[in-house]
């Protein structure tokens, strides 16, 4: 079997397992993604609200398994320009005040990402950490 058969098939049997054993689990898994989540929180440090925005959330869908570390655009509408797709350089965005708009309607300002170099720094760290917590749970929960 292909490893994406034998995931499907690991996701599949983690949907059946007993709500208190899911409930362990997502416990586990935002221990594992901690770090992530830590690190992220410290590279947008320079924001007031970035690092309050950013959250992990645990799923157990056939589309979506596992941890992701979201901003949320309503508490934090800046971050993604911020962001920039984790590369330097500068965006544009309009000027709001009506004094401002007249002189200057668009202004350039610097990206500051802070998110794409805290999840590729830690991807190893965490891939072996939910290798384990797979592993360890799926062993006794009788998968084989």
């Amino acid at each position: 079997m292909a490893m994406s058969a034998d995931l499907d098939k690991l996701i599949a049997d983690f949907r059946k397992m007993p709500l208190d054993t899911r409930r362990k689990l997502r416990t586990e898994i935002r221990r594992v993604a901690a770090p992530v989540l830590s690190q992220v929180r410290s590279n947008a440090g320079w924001s007031s609200r970035i690092p309050a925005a950013t959250t992990i959330k645990v799923g157990y869908s056939k589309s979506k398994s596992g941890a992701t570390i979201v901003t949320s655009a309503r508490k934090a509408p800046h971050a993604r320009p911020y962001e920039h797709d984790g590369v330097p350089g500068t965006f544009r965005h309009p000027v709001n005040r009506p004094a401002a708009r007249r002189r200057k309607p668009w202004v350039s300002q610097a990206a500051r990402p802070f998110f794409y170099r805290a999840v590729s720094e830690a991807a190893p760290k965490v891939e072996d950490g939910f290798r384990e917590l797979i592993m360890r749970v799926a062993r006794e929960n009788g998968w084989k």
